[in-house]
């Protein structure tokens, strides 16, 4: 088998696995790996989505100094999350590994990305990393702000992604 090519948002992840498992013939396990790889892709790309839709306020680059952490009133007009997501939308967010959120004070950078198993199967790594202000760290006795990541990863295991992400921006960002 020879890959010829893939999409460029899967190559990073997928195509090294892909390419040695049809070196080494193993069609079975390159075929499964595609297909788990487009599942939990699809699922990211859904979770990005709504991060987007969610946290609009917290973006990157749309956010200004007099309406930070303004959150928009929602109207009958006011674009609302899709339970099915366009194919614009799963274009846009498919390969799309991390997100930051941040505001004056605070980032909260949000990492999802995709490895495999020996058997082909995908598997998510979700991670966040946090910043604060230097004056935050040297008061904070507790080192709570340390156990950001795995506060999140424990609310990743038992909430779910989008709902930990939820809870850890309700914590670190004030509404």
């Amino acid at each position: 088998m020879h890959l010829l090519r893939l999409s460029p948002w899967a190559e990073r992840e997928l195509g090294s696995f892909v390419r040695a498992r049809a070196q080494e013939t193993d069609i079975g396990n390159a075929a499964w790996a595609m297909d788990s790889y487009w599942d939990i892709a699809k699922k990211r790309a859904q979770y990005w989505q709504k991060c987007d839709a969610a946290f609009a306020h917290l973006l990157a680059g749309r956010n200004n100094e007099d309406a930070e952490n303004h959150m928009p009133k929602t109207t009958a007009t006011a674009k609302t999350p899709k339970a099915v997501m366009s194919r614009k939308d799963l274009n846009r967010n498919l390969g799309r590994d991390t997100l930051v959120l941040q505001d004056k004070h605070v980032l909260l950078k949000l990492n999802w990305r995709i490895g495999f198993d020996w058997t082909g199967e995908a598997e998510s790594d979700v991670t966040v990393e946090a910043a604060f202000p230097k004056v935050w760290s040297e008061t904070d006795t507790g080192a709570s702000l340390k156990k950001v990541p795995e506060t999140f990863a424990s609310l990743l295991h038992s909430k779910g992604a989008f709902e930990a992400t939820r809870i850890m921006v309700a914590l670190l960002f004030t509404q």
